[in-house]
């Protein structure tokens, strides 16, 4: 390797929620598993995104983690 060669940073890691179907969250309104829709990031946590997307079938809000 030559030492004079310019360095190449890492590109910078991003997470997109609409590349990634389906999502599946637990939707409290139906208690049970469902899939995600219209995920979008609401914060961070540590090393975890918080997501909250709306249920398939009733429509109401899910928050879930990535």
């Amino acid at each position: 390797m030559d030492p004079k060669a310019p360095m190449r940073t890492p590109a910078a890691w991003s997470f997109d929620p609409s590349t990634k179907t389906p999502l599946l969250g637990y939707c409290p309104n139906c208690s049970q598993s469902v899939i995600v829709l219209k995920a979008r990031i609401v914060g961070v946590a540590g090393d975890q995104y918080l997501l909250e997307g709306n249920c398939k079938r009733c429509g109401e809000a899910v928050p879930f983690s990535v």
